[in-house]
């Protein structure tokens, strides 16, 4: 699979399995970008940059000087490898490839097929007790919240997933296994709608774009004053392009 990359920072996973995981080896040209460390440079979500091995359903940060394709080559996730979990394959680890292992806290994710997904087709397997629950259901109980970030010049909020792509989503818990299966086109729509009144508010450097912060603020008669999981959010974690610029309430 190969895509096209301009200069500056992107979010992004592999959608396949690939043949060779060494970025190092794989961005050089003629299938990548050309010179570590000068023509580009990647960081896994702890801020590791030596060394990295491509892994499905992982997000990485991608920074580029010079335009360039990305090809990669290898396997596509297919419908053998896809899992239908018992209790005995989850004590067991025994997971599909398609499939996301979550962290408590934010996580940098990827889709891991070769299709564009929605956030409403997740399922959410709780690893305790092999319990599944939809993406609503996961939602409402405060497992997770409801709005996955993208990245183009900006976070953005997103309703689908697409592949090639990193996206910044939070858990309030671990041992959570996020479950991603295909489904109808018709589901998918990139840009989510927000239906209650919101202003946003960003600082931002008039010489470097990635220089900034935002806040958005939001009313709804529902709503609380305090903190409150999945009406509120905590921070999406800097930017390694971002200077260390704060805005809070």
């Amino acid at each position: 699979v190969t895509r096209n990359f301009d200069i500056g920072w992107y979010l992004f996973g592999p959608p396949v399995q690939p043949y060779n995981p060494r970025m190092n080896e794989v961005f050089q040209e003629p299938h990548g970008f050309g010179e570590w460390g000068y023509e580009w440079i990647v960081f896994g979500q702890s801020g590791s940059f030596t060394d990295i091995h491509m892994q499905m359903g992982y997000g990485y940060y991608l920074n580029n000087t010079t335009e360039g394709n990305l090809t990669i080559y290898g396997d596509p996730i297919t419908s053998s490898q896809f899992i239908d979990y018992d209790t005995l394959s989850v004590i067991n680890d025994q997971f599909s490839k398609a499939d996301i292992l979550l962290n408590k806290g934010w996580n940098l994710i990827s889709n891991t097929l070769v299709r564009p997904i929605s956030k409403t087709s997740f399922e959410i397997i709780r690893l305790e007790d092999n319990a599944t629950y939809s993406y609503d259901e996961a939602v409402f109980y405060g497992f997770v919240q409801p709005t996955v970030h993208g990245y183009e010049d900006g976070f953005y909020t997103t309703n689908s997933i697409y592949p090639f792509e990193g996206y910044f989503w939070h858990a309030a818990r671990g041992d959570l296994l996020l479950k991603i299966r295909p489904h109808s086109f018709e589901q998918l729509t990139k840009e989510e709608t927000d239906k209650n009144w919101s202003i946003n508010f960003k600082i931002e450097s008039l010489e470097e774009s990635n220089y900034s912060d935002e806040i958005k603020l939001g009313l709804n008669k529902d709503a609380s004053d305090g903190f409150k999981y999945g009406e509120d959010e905590y921070d999406i974690p800097t930017y390694i392009g971002e200077h260390p610029v704060n805005l809070y309430i």
